[in-house]
């Protein structure tokens, strides 16, 4: 037989058709990306491409895909093939005669489009790379291995894949591995990269001074033609100063004479000894500061330390800080440093503290700050020390208004968190005015404190005097200004007072003789401690059938307590004539005379009984009047 031919003929046949079976088997599946039905006009993005399909004719059997700036014309069934992507239209659905509800056709404004399956898959080489660093943060001279992955899972292998980096001045390339190209500053690898494969280069670079750069190489590989770019991560390497300095303050804020802590730490951050060549503390004017005896000197105002710190050590010093007053006060570092290859560091941090006084807290106190003319009102004024340390002392003070003379104060000492009284008047009198008024009562002063610190301080309060006339107002409410003769009038009384001060007013309502009050009453006196509205009394009066006038005056008389004022307050309420009088004007109609020879018809004892239930029930539902 033919096989047997062939086999005879070529006896590696066999293991020929073995390693093209596990070649294939062993190629990597091109990756789907997309596939969904879709209508003319729509627009969709697959990774970083805009498509927009186009169906001209619901018959046509070609589509037209609209990538980024490239038009593809694909039939039914076909595909259009770049380097990275192949675009299929893989069915066109235009049986609208036999399509049902879930087929994919769209009706829109009475036109049908036709569904259009559409897929796109990656193609040719896939190329990603990962990069690993033995360190980003390398110690003078220390040297960095890069290690780098290349990895291809595309379907294809490339033409050629190429990488290069260039270091920054101050970095060196030491040392790669083979495949690269390397000189001072620049590693470059070019190769191959099969599909389903993955390959792995490294080189080694020393950074040669303190410095911080950003690794950024650039990959592309070629397929087919056309180059593409690949993504590299960046990576920053830094290398460490051989030290750190760090300034901590306990509080950032306290109170002055109150005590902070400052700290000084330098850590040797290399694998060698450095030199502390000085370590300078200037301190600001006005403030105390303690530490440990011998541990820094002392000359010309400034603190001094220098030394050696062991790898992975580290020199704290800590001081006690005492502001003499109120004010920021900034703490200057100046630190020189050399490493173990003698190379020289300067650095300079500051640390600020703020110190406060809290200031005098006047407090001025009026009994009433609205009052009636002629009425008497108390002032006060005391002086609070907010501090917990700091005292005050020399307090001079006073109070002013148009109201009373001048009143003057003195207390030599006030202890933190205190409180003092110094001025006190309840013998004051409000004016006589024509009409209200209000005045500004101010208290004033000034005092030292004991970090001897001097200061001023200001407090102002308003009282406001009203004529007694305005001192109160009376607030009527009826049930109705317009009531029939006959019927009842509800009436309330309120009474509102304007000011602060504490009165007493009596009420009463004064009304025609010929009404009466059938409940409630109509006066009483009313107490006040502050401004606002009390109820006086609510009663009812009856107005007569007969009353004869068309109006019916009420009167409110309201008069305070201790002061020579009375007022009053009037309302006319509309009478109209009762019912009863009206039906009384009307003419009365006589009866007609009964026709001559007839008796007047009596019921009978069943037409009784009948209308006697009637009635009854009448008056039980209230329908007989």
């Amino acid at each position: 037989m033919k096989e047997d031919y062939l086999l005879k003929k070529n006896p590696a046949l066999p293991l020929i058709i073995l390693f093209l079976l596990i070649l294939f088997s062993s190629h990597a599946e091109a990756k789907t990306l997309h596939g969904d039905w879709h209508y003319s006009g729509d627009t969709f993005t697959v990774e970083d491409d805009v498509i927009m399909v186009t169906h001209y004719n619901f018959y046509d059997t070609s589509v037209i895909l609209d990538v980024n700036d490239k038009t593809y014309i694909i039939n039914e069934g076909g595909c259009e093939i770049t380097p990275t992507r192949k675009y299929c239209v893989d069915e066109i659905f235009r049986d609208i005669e036999n399509a049902d509800e879930d087929d994919p056709l769209k009706f829109e404004a009475g036109i049908v489009y036709a569904g259009i399956y559409v897929t796109i898959s990656t193609r040719g080489p896939d190329i990603s790379l990962s990069r690993e660093f033995s360190t980003t943060t390398p110690e003078l001279n220390e040297e960095v291995t890069v290690t780098v992955t290349v990895k291809n899972n595309g379907e294809e292998g490339t033409d050629s894949f190429f990488y290069q980096e260039t270091l920054p001045k101050g970095v060196i390339l030491t040392a790669s591995s083979s495949g690269t190209k390397r000189t001072a500053r620049t590693v470059t690898y070019e190769s191959n990269i099969p599909f389903n494969s993955e390959k792995t280069f490294t080189y080694t670079f020393k950074v040669t001074d303190y410095m911080e750069f950003t690794s950024q190489p650039i990959a592309k590989y070629a397929y087919e033609g056309v180059e593409q770019n690949v993504s590299v991560p960046k990576k920053t390497v830094k290398v460490n100063k051989p030290y750190e300095l760090e300034l901590t303050l306990s509080q950032e804020s306290i109170e002055a004479s109150d005590q902070a802590a400052l700290s000084i730490r330098v850590d040797n951050k290399v694998s060698d000894d450095i030199e502390v060549n000085e370590l300078e503390l200037i301190p600001p004017s006005f403030v105390a500061l303690q530490t440990k005896p011998g541990e820094l000197d002392k000359r010309k105002g400034s603190y001094y330390w220098n030394g050696s710190i062991e790898s992975g050590k580290y020199k704290l010093i800590n001081l006690l800080l005492k502001p003499l007053k109120s004010g920021s006060y900034v703490f200057s570092v100046n630190l020189r440093v050399t490493d173990s290859a003698g190379k020289e560091f300067s650095e300079v941090q500051n640390a600020t503290l703020t110190a406060t006084v809290k200031e005098l807290e006047p407090i001025l106190s009026i009994t009433d700050k609205s009052v009636s003319e002629g009425s008497a009102f108390r002032v006060a004024f005391s002086v609070r020390n907010p501090n917990d340390k700091i005292g005050f002392r020399d307090i001079t003070t006073g109070i002013r208004s148009e109201l009373f003379p001048e009143l003057r104060a003195e207390l030599d000492e006030l202890l933190p968190g205190k409180t003092k009284t110094l001025i006190v008047n309840d013998t004051l009198t409000a004016p006589f005015l024509d009409e209200k008024k209000s005045y500004e009562i101010e208290a004033f002063g000034t005092y030292e404190t004991t970090t001897n610190e001097h200061f001023e301080f200001s407090k102002t309060e308003t009282i406001t005097v009203s004529p007694v006339s305005d001192a109160v107002s009376i607030i009527q409410e009826f049930s109705d200004t317009e009531i029939e003769a006959g019927t009842n009038l509800t009436v309330t009384v309120k009474i509102k007072n304007n000011v602060e001060e504490a009165v007493s007013v009596k009420v009463a309502d004064k009304y025609p003789e010929d009404v009466s009050v059938i409940g409630g009453k109509t006066g009483t006196t009313l107490y006040f401690d502050e401004a606002g509205t009390k109820q006086a009394y609510t009663y009812i009066i009856r107005i007569p059938s007969d009353y004869e006038e068309d109006k019916l005056v009420i009167t409110t008389t309201a008069s305070i307590g201790g002061k020579n004022y009375v007022g009053n307050k009037s309302i006319n309420i509309t009478i109209s004539s009762s019912v009863e009088e009206l039906n009384e004007s009307k003419p009365v109609k006589k009866p007609e005379p009964k026709p001559r020879g007839t008796k007047e018809k009596k019921p009978g004892f069943i037409e009784k009984v009948i209308n006697s239930i009637t009635d009854f029930f009448k008056r039980v539902f209230g329908m007989k009047k």
